[in-house]
């Protein structure tokens, strides 16, 4: 091991370091854009089960209503 370590050698050390950080830096930010391209994703599907779950419920009231109409309703009474 050298006595004596270069501020040049320091400087190289250091800007390989700073490289490194940047890679992890850019590779960090890309794994947070994809969480947040998952979670919309995600809240997109939730949101469409909603909307299905809204028009299933929606029918459910019409036929009802047409089987009350046509006095054809199974009342389990």
């Amino acid at each position: 091991m050298p006595d004596k370590v270069s501020n040049e050698l320091i400087y190289e050390i250091l800007k390989d370091m700073q490289k490194r950080h940047d890679k992890h830096d850019r590779n960090f930010k890309d794994l947070q854009e994809s969480v947040v391209r998952v979670r919309e994703d995600i809240n997109g599907l939730r949101g469409d089960f909603l909307r299905q779950e809204r028009w299933q419920a929606e029918l459910e009231t019409r036929i009802d209503r047409i089987e009350t109409r046509l006095e054809i309703s199974d009342t389990k009474q």
